[in-house]
């Protein structure tokens, strides 16, 4: 994994594989952040000597670069994403498939939008058909029962 160099507003930001740079990063005034797991240094050392030292390219392509702790996250939030529109469409399949039994065992299903928590007890929970009591939505089913939380 290569070096990388980001500008902030008011330092420049190192990541990467720092773990060979480390000595002249901190012989630079460089800044441990634990919680971020970058290195930091003022923004006035960006010149192309610090570039040289830290052996990375003096070209400033790597200012544009997404930092890997961004790009991590990003693709986190792009599998949750992914995730979450999978498990609605499964329900929706599922909501779709209790309204067309007509058999009357899912009687507690009132409309596609309503989102099945519980199959065996018969529990859901409708966005469609929710009413706003001034801190929260409420609406719940529990076999036909409408309960608003109280």
């Amino acid at each position: 994994m290569p070096l990388y160099i980001a500008r902030e507003e008011t330092q420049l930001v190192i990541s990467g594989n720092t773990f060979d740079a480390k000595d002249a990063i901190k012989g630079l005034g460089g800044r441990w952040d634990a919680a971020r797991r970058i290195w930091t240094l003022p923004l006035a050392l960006d010149t192309e000597d610090t570039r040289t030292r830290l052996g990375v390219s003096t070209k400033r392509e790597e200012d544009r670069l997404v930092l890997p702790e961004e790009e991590r996250r990003a693709k986190a939030a792009e599998k949750e994403q992914k995730r979450r529109a999978a498990a609605a469409a499964k329900n929706r399949a599922l909501a779709q498939k209790c309204l067309a039994d007509k058999s009357g065992k899912y009687w507690w299903v009132c409309c596609e939008e309503c989102e099945i928590v519980d199959f065996k007890k018969g529990h859901t929970s409708c966005k469609a058909h929710a009413h706003w009591d001034g801190q929260s939505w409420c609406s719940f089913r529990i076999f036909g029962s409408l309960y608003t939380g109280n």
